[in-house]
């Protein structure tokens, strides 16, 4: 009679949830938990805490913004060290020459595509701009508004890259390489389903 892991009912019931090769959960159920916890736990602490306090929106934003960063650092560490059992330096933080090129690219790449956007818009007259600098409803000054939407701004590209790039896409990546799906098609897909989420 066996009563091993690796052969028993036991063992059978877990291996769609658990990956016994490399000891974690299968890389669904690890993109699907970091997604899961870093899009509700910002969202119910906004709602329950921030809102009912009716701060401008600026602020808002930013409250909610940092709350999101701060629980996808709590989620990386977490997954790091228990789930996916890697560095948190996998994760893309690894401060060398190439990643602050990299930085400079991205932001680049970013105010490239906002600005085309807009400027496409405004050609095809699906935008229209109806003030410039405009100082809003008062709430805040607005040489301080702007600068909370900028540091929300900056929150935003931080725990979208953290959790969609770090953690979703590299566990994409590694879920979907077998032996009949070759490397490059893996970061293709990795790719495209961070891409989607």
């Amino acid at each position: 009679m066996n009563t091993g892991h690796e052969s028993g009912w036991y063992h059978r019931l877990l291996l769609p949830l658990w990956n016994y090769d490399e000891q974690r959960p299968r890389a669904f159920w690890r993109i699907l938990g970091a997604v899961v916890i870093t899009v509700l736990v910002p969202s119910v602490l906004t709602a329950v805490v921030v809102r009912p306090l009716d701060p401008p929106f600026a602020l808002l934003n930013l409250l909610s913004n940092g709350i999101a960063v701060l629980t996808a650092v709590g989620v990386a560490a977490v997954w790091a060290g228990y789930i996916d059992r890697r560095g948190f330096a996998a994760y893309g933080f690894h401060f060398s020459r190439r990643w602050w090129r990299m930085l400079v690219l991205g932001v680049g790449v970013g105010v490239l595509g906002w600005g085309g956007a807009l400027a496409t818009d405004l050609v095809l007259g699906w935008a229209s701009v109806g003030a410039v600098l405009s100082p809003g409803t008062g709430e805040l000054p607005f040489l301080l508004s702007i600068l909370l939407f900028g540091l929300s701004y900056v929150f935003v590209g931080l725990w979208e890259e953290l959790v969609f790039r770090g953690i979703v896409m590299r566990n994409a990546i590694e879920g979907l390489t077998t032996s009949w799906v070759s490397h490059r098609t893996a970061l293709f897909g990795g790719w495209i389903l961070s891409s989607v989420l």
